[in-house]
């Protein structure tokens, strides 16, 4: 979805722009996977006595945002209190998650992570969401990889997805490819997550064992 570059904004009117245009905002988590490489539904898998989609609650919690989960109702018991959206479009991998996300909230930009993260960055995705005016998606890259499930979209994105899911076309990254995006990564993404762990997130029962010695281990960036 490309666009015409802006103007630069002054510092004062960039600062009401981010008020206006994300004054609360929704962050959603997408808790729809079947866990198949895991072997069992790792959204209740517990660490640091919680299940691990709580875990991923409290950290968004933090943030100016109101919290969603994209999944089956049955999610509600492991996060009283938190509303459960249907996927719109089931079986349809991230891509699907994503756009029941932004089809379901009606602020102009969503959060969106996964509920297998967890060492999510409040600090980190709070600077995701200030960045967001001016680009269609904000998302973090490692090692030339983009984590889309750690990034912020526009509403407005929404028509793109909706065209390439009824193309059968499930691909995360061509959906980027139609977007202005701007990428953290690099020194930009090490000032708030020197290890990026934040983008960890866990597949398989030697990932998950991996989490939970890294949790009792106390590092200093847990």
């Amino acid at each position: 979805m490309k666009r015409k570059k802006r103007r630069p904004l002054k510092k004062d009117e960039k600062a009401v722009s981010i008020l206006v245009i994300h004054p609360l905002g929704h962050a959603a988590i997408l808790a729809g996977g079947r866990s198949r490489r895991m072997g069992q539904d790792k959204a209740g898998l517990h660490i640091g006595g919680e299940p691990l989609l709580l875990r991923v609650v409290h950290v968004l919690q933090a943030l100016p945002s109101e919290v969603v989960i994209i999944g089956p109702r049955e999610r509600a018991a492991l996060a009283p209190g938190i509303p459960i959206i249907a996927d719109r479009w089931p079986n349809c991998g991230p891509l699907g998650g994503i756009a029941s996300a932004l089809a379901a909230c009606s602020q102009e930009s969503v959060l969106v992570v996964g509920c297998d993260m967890p060492f999510l960055n409040a600090p980190l995705l709070r600077y995701l969401t200030e960045l967001v005016p001016g680009y269609d998606a904000v998302v973090v890259r490692v090692d030339g990889r983009e984590h889309t499930l750690h990034a912020v979209y526009q509403r407005r994105c929404l028509p793109v997805l909706e065209k390439q899911l009824a193309a059968g076309n499930l691909r995360v990254r061509d959906f980027l490819k139609q977007l202005e995006v701007r990428f953290v990564e690099g020194l930009d993404l090490e000032r708030f997550d020197p290890t990026h762990l934040s983008v960890f997130n866990v597949n398989t029962p030697e990932e998950w064992q991996q989490a939970l010695r890294m949790l009792a281990a106390k590092k200093k960036y847990i």
